[in-house]
């Protein structure tokens, strides 16, 4: 991948990303949305797997591979692949008047950045059941807003994603604008933002936050090779009833998501995993060597070729059931946890998430922002003390490590109430 750099100043850095030239023969390269290894051959083919193991063709580049059906070249023209001119040039006036708007409204701002990356690539994928390759487009953008605030005599530098896979060009200037202004708000309060004390609270979880909790709490163990080794789940494990967590392979909720994923590393159709229903435990994400009763779910994915292609998930979505809607702001006594940097899971059930931001709310008054402590609890008692959520259910994009592998892939969730142990100062 390419990457072209615009503008002079600190005040006004953002990069624009491109997919890299189809001229190249037989040229690795790592594609940011999929999180797959593609290889260019001098065909102008490409093909798209990681698993050495199932797909033996890749280091043959399609010598043994089993199958006569192949497809034409696809890449008639690099613009086939990139935006329109006309649209990255409304796209680049964007981000120009974004920075116009943090220099004019925010001078206690030493420096700032807004980081554009775009992603628009066609993959060659081969199925492993229909013995036949597929085309499949990826498409993947994201805006990332960098800080160094003055305050109290000293830089505090932050960065935040201001659009998480979104398109840029779906937004009014003002919405942006406002989206910009939450960042740089939470940004100023970070650097008097206290450590909380330690003990047992109420704690909000917004998406962001819930969307990392469902994933390390219920994703990582409802991978099969890790539900055969965990000593917390079991056919006869009470889980709270009101909610829900699916594996989805590539739609969700009638659209795609936001790493929509057909076939995987082993070149097996992903099909969605419903991991568990109403507190009923039902699935297991799992590979062809951990399959099921001859069901394979597709979950087998790796970033790059040379590396081993493990059980991973791929879009986890935490659902609560809508009888436990509330206006969390109606809350009296709560810490609200923003911003999540971190979070690890154990096979005994016991959870960690290293919380970055949020605030603290007494008698229903916001009283002072919080950061820097890590919320402990076992995954049971967390999930069965979730209260009530809001109906703000989103997805969001993050990167994961596996055995010493990482990998992008997305989570969601709406606000949740729940009961945890804080460990701060």
């Amino acid at each position: 991948m390419s990457l072209m750099r615009i503008g002079g100043r600190l005040q006004k850095r953002y990069s624009y990303s491109l997919p890299s030239s189809i001229s190249a023969q037989r040229q690795e390269r790592i594609d940011l949305h999929s999180g797959m290894s593609c290889y260019k051959l001098e065909s102008q083919l490409e093909f798209t797997a990681q698993s050495a193991e199932n797909s033996k063709a890749v280091a043959g580049f399609f010598k043994e591979l089993p199958v006569d059906n192949t497809a034409d070249h696809f890449f008639d023209d690099y613009n086939d692949i990139i935006p329109a001119d006309d649209e990255k040039i409304k796209r680049l006036a964007i981000l120009d008047e974004l920075s116009a708007h943090v220099e004019k409204t925010c001078k206690k701002i030493k420096e700032h950045g807004l980081y554009y990356n775009f992603t628009n690539d066609k993959n060659l994928l081969f199925n492993y059941q229909k013995g036949i390759f597929q085309l499949e487009q990826q498409f993947s953008t994201a805006v990332e807003f960098y800080s160094a605030v003055n305050i109290h005599n000293n830089v505090y530098q932050n960065s935040d994603l201001l659009l998480d896979e979104t398109e840029l060009l779906d937004y009014t200037l003002e919405e942006l604008k406002n989206k910009l202004d939450i960042i740089i708000e939470q940004h100023f309060k970070i650097p008097d933002a206290k450590v909380p004390q330690t003990g047992e609270y109420t704690i909000i979880l917004n998406h962001n936050a819930a969307s990392v909790f469902v994933h390390e709490s219920v994703g990582h163990l409802f991978e099969e090779d890790n539900f055969r080794q965990q000593t917390i789940f079991n056919e006869e494990t009470v889980i709270n009833p009101h909610i829900t967590v699916t594996d989805y392979a590539h739609t969700a909720f009638g659209k795609p998501c936001l790493l929509p994923l057909h076939i995987d590393s082993e070149g097996t159709e992903t099909i969605d995993v419903t991991l568990i229903k109403n507190g009923k435990i039902q699935n297991r994400m799992n590979n062809r060597q951990f399959a099921v009763e001859g069901i394979c779910t597709g979950n087998s994915r790796s970033s790059l070729f040379s590396q081993l292609s493990q059980i991973r998930m791929r879009n986890t979505a935490l659902e609560v059931d809508k009888s436990l809607l509330a206006d969390l702001s109606k809350i009296d006594n709560a810490l609200v946890v923003e911003k999540i940097n971190a979070g690890s899971s154990e096979q005994n059930g016991e959870v960690e998430l290293f919380v970055e931001f949020g605030h603290e709310i007494k008698k229903g008054e916001i009283t002072g922002c919080v950061r820097n402590f890590v919320i402990r609890g076992h995954t049971l008692d967390l999930l069965n003390s979730i209260t009530a959520c809001s109906d703000d259910f989103t997805w969001h994009s993050g990167n994961c490590g596996k055995n010493g592998y990482g990998l992008r892939l997305t989570h969601g969730a709406p606000s949740i109430v729940l009961k945890g142990t804080v460990h701060g100062c």
